[in-house]
């Protein structure tokens, strides 16, 4: 009885944290795709993960180079793409957390970078709306 209890507890507390932290990563990309603004995001490193590509990227917000990595889909990226620049939005008081990173438009070469505190969603949507319409139809 007292081992049936305690399993029922560890399921209970699993379910809780595993709430709390969904709730927590929905408003995260919530966030950035309502308040996020957008840089230039070079691809410095692809690995093999479980269902795609590790992507890691650096790009640049306020003078300071920030990292991001996140799970791809396999037919968004491959190893060609390593030092290509895509576009990326982010949320701007936490540039290192969350962020989308936009697989079907590459950065034309002639941008050469991004402002100081990056580009709105207003003048992204003038200048690439395929990027903005990417960040509001995915998830």
């Amino acid at each position: 009885m007292e081992r049936k209890k305690r399993n029922y507890l560890l399921a209970a507390g699993v379910l809780i944290v595993l709430i709390i932290g969904g709730n927590y990563s929905y408003r995260a990309d919530k966030s950035v795709r309502e308040n996020g603004i957008y840089s230039i995001a070079t691809i410095t490193s692809i690995k093999i993960a479980r269902n795609g590509w590790k992507v890691i990227v650096v790009y640049p917000y306020m003078d300071i180079l920030n990292t991001g990595e996140g799970l791809n889909d396999i037919k968004d990226f491959d190893m060609n793409d390593l030092g290509k620049r895509y576009f990326i939005k982010f949320q701007k008081e936490h540039p290192n957390g969350n962020h989308v990173l936009i697989p079907t438009v590459k950065v034309p070469d002639s941008i050469q970078s991004a402002p100081l505190l990056g580009w709105s969603e207003a003048w992204m949507n003038v200048h690439f709306p395929e990027v903005v319409e990417y960040v509001h139809d995915t998830r």
